[in-house]
């Protein structure tokens, strides 16, 4: 793994303690400039004062990539950018300013500049070592765009990042496998818990869990175009214990019902904001509530989602 880590703090979440061989990256919780930071590199602190950060996460992919281009391997680039604080070289976000746009946002579209840049190299070397028709790669984001930083282009869709209105949870997925995946969009629904089964899947790999998977693979989706069958998907999100009066959602087809957002810190306590029911098929950027119209099945939707937080709630705390 190489980059942001931010699945728990302590030596027993250390990277290397769950799962990972390699890691070279940073805690997702600590300040850091793009200019000057401190990498963890297998387990050891490294100061770091003449690289740009995202440039350096890409080369340490690529110098990964060399070491293990003879055998199967796995790796997790987990980018920053275009993460706070805005931070960029100053030659790069000259170009954006000159169109107009503020510092701010002339920012952020030049760290995603240099990302986008250090991905081309990455996968320019899969095509160098003659592993492009070997290697499945997965590009996502993990949220909306953040509501700190100003106003980016976001499909005019409901909400940023913290919110599980479609503006902070419907985002960017690219899956890559030349000579296998046929180029072209996909109108499915899936979601991250996805990932993991559809992996397992592509790879052919033989595996039997002990506990339940969460998603399903698509797998079939990506290679006929298959429709994956009806089911419901939950989002839910604040910061420290889960909360799932507030921010959570559940989606069923075209249906959705929201928990509306309270704050991005601790919630106070638990949240009595009206819960709101969308018909996305009608109404992709959720303006119209539709809660009144259809009472069985906002209170068909809100079972749903108290038995899913139920379910979670005992898996979290066992």
């Amino acid at each position: 793994m190489i980059g942001k880590w931010h699945c728990g703090h302590g030596a027993e979440y250390h990277p290397l303690k769950r799962g990972f061989q390699e890691f070279e990256g940073f805690s997702g919780s600590q300040d850091l400039s793009y200019f000057r930071y401190t990498l963890d590199v297998a387990g050891q602190p490294v100061d770091v004062s003449d690289k740009y950060l995202t440039d350096d996460l890409a080369q340490r992919a690529i110098d990964f990539v060399r070491r293990h281009r003879k055998r199967p391997f796995f790796l997790h680039l987990a980018h920053y950018a275009p993460h706070r604080p805005l931070e960029v070289p100053a030659d790069i976000v000259r170009f954006y300013r000159d169109k107009g746009l503020d510092e701010s946002t002339a920012t952020i579209y030049a760290m995603i500049e240099v990302m986008d840049r250090g991905i081309g190299e990455l996968l320019a070397e899969l095509d160098r070592q003659n592993l492009a028709s070997q290697t499945v790669v997965i590009f996502a984001s993990d949220n909306g765009p953040d509501p700190l930083t100003g106003t980016r282009f976001n499909e005019q869709r409901r909400g940023t990042k913290y919110h599980v209105y479609e503006g902070g949870i419907h985002v960017p997925l690219f899956v890559r496998w030349p000579g296998i995946l046929k180029p072209g969009d996909r109108e499915q629904l899936v979601h991250f818990i996805d990932l993991f089964p559809t992996l397992i899947d592509l790879c052919g790999i033989d595996f039997q869990p002990t506990l339940p998977i969460d998603g399903v693979s698509f797998e079939s989706v990506l290679t006929r175009d298959a429709e994956l069958p009806p089911r419901r998907l939950y989002w839910q999100w604040n910061r420290g214990v889960p909360n799932y009066t507030h921010n959570a959602a559940v989606r069923d087809g075209s249906w959705k019902l929201a928990r509306p957002f309270v704050t991005r810190n601790v919630p106070a306590s638990n949240s009595d904001k009206r819960p709101l029911l969308f018909d996305l098929s009608k109404d992709r950027f959720e303006k119209e509530d539709t809660a009144d119209a259809h009472p069985e099945r906002l209170r068909e939707l809100l079972r749903s989602l108290r038995d899913w937080s139920s379910d979670v709630e005992q898996s979290r705390l066992r």
